[in-house]
């Protein structure tokens, strides 16, 4: 009966077509909230065209099992186009490596809910920068925060307001030079602060420049579609171009980083993305870039019991003395 079904060429032309719309729009998404939102998931509807594939050859329906495979792979290609070209990360070497962690407070519950674990799971791992976003008024773990990682990392760059673009970065060496800058969304009379700062490592007194902000959703109550979201990303990137040194840019860009205007700001910045491919599970939202000489040479989402992620941490290598 199926198999009748999918025989009958008007339904097979509309499948197709419905199959082969589905991956452009995955890759040349239009300016609308819908489609925005879909291409998120492309991840999933790449695995879904080959199960589909799968389904078709079991139905005997070679037209539709070709178009579904092709369509995957079409979607693959992009997917690792738009990302980290390497297979797989390199075996660190003698060379000096600068290790970043990032969490999204609100993410986790923990973050309010156990402080005191939280706080000591931190003090565990040995990061050269620990950046904390989003505290929406949480200043009880705002100020254990600084208390406690004081003694190991005793210097501070923060933007405070007190409201979901808080920004916080601890780090272990001395932050040279402090930037603050801030990117005025329309309508409305927030300012969104973007920070920058430089550290100096201890071994080779190399300069490392770090980018952080919060970015406003891509889409808004307003209607402003994309518009501010843009905005902030032509701002970040005129900040990290002026920076010729090493630079790692980091944060909860709140979009998914193939997407066409995460891709273009790291074509525009010379920045390579982290992940060598984006997980099947959800689609993540917090990144960190990193320019040249920079090899990554290790990346994870930090996760809790529920395996639901909270934070991420890097370690970049310089591959070549500046």
């Amino acid at each position: 009966m199926i198999t009748k079904i999918l025989s009958y060429k008007p339904i097979q032309t509309f499948l197709i077509a419905l199959i082969i719309l589905g991956a452009v729009f995955c890759i040349f998404t239009p300016n609308y909230l819908l489609f925005k939102l879909g291409a998120r998931f492309a991840v999933q509807i790449m695995f879904g065209y080959l199960i589909l594939g799968l389904g078709f050859l079991l139905f005997r329906q070679p037209r539709l099992m070709f178009t579904s495979f092709a369509c995957c792979a079409g979607l693959c290609l992009y997917l690792k186009n738009a990302g980290n070209n390497t297979l797989i990360y390199p075996h660190p070497t003698n060379a000096a490596i600068v290790d970043v962690a990032h969490f999204n407070v609100s993410n986790h519950s923990s973050f309010t809910q156990e402080q005191d674990k939280v706080v000591a799971d931190l003090l565990s791992i040995d990061m050269d920068i620990i950046s904390f976003q989003d505290f929406n008024d949480n200043l009880a773990l705002l100020n254990q925060l600084k208390v406690s990682l004081h003694p190991k990392y005793p210097y501070i760059l923060e933007s405070l307001q007190f409201s979901q673009y808080d920004l916080i970065v601890f780090s272990k060496h001395p932050i040279k030079k402090k930037d603050v800058f801030y990117y005025h969304p329309k309508p409305g009379n927030i300012k969104i602060p973007i920070l920058r700062g430089c550290i100096q490592l201890e071994d080779n007194k190399q300069d490392i420049y770090f980018v952080t902000t919060y970015m406003q959703p891509p889409y808004n109550e307003n209607g402003n579609f994309f518009e501010n979201f843009k905005g902030q990303l032509d701002l970040m990137t005129e900040y990290t171009n002026s920076v010729k040194a090493p630079v790692l840019n980091f944060g909860e860009f709140n979009d998914v980083s193939f997407s066409s205007e995460l891709v273009n700001f790291r074509k525009r910045t010379h920045l390579k993305d982290s992940r060598i491919f984006p997980g099947l599970r959800g689609s993540p939202v917090s990144h960190i870039f990193y320019s040249n000489p920079f090899i990554c040479v290790g990346f994870r989402e930090v996760k809790n019991e529920n395996a639901e992620p909270f934070g991420i941490v890097g370690s970049y290598q310089l591959s070549t003395p500046l």
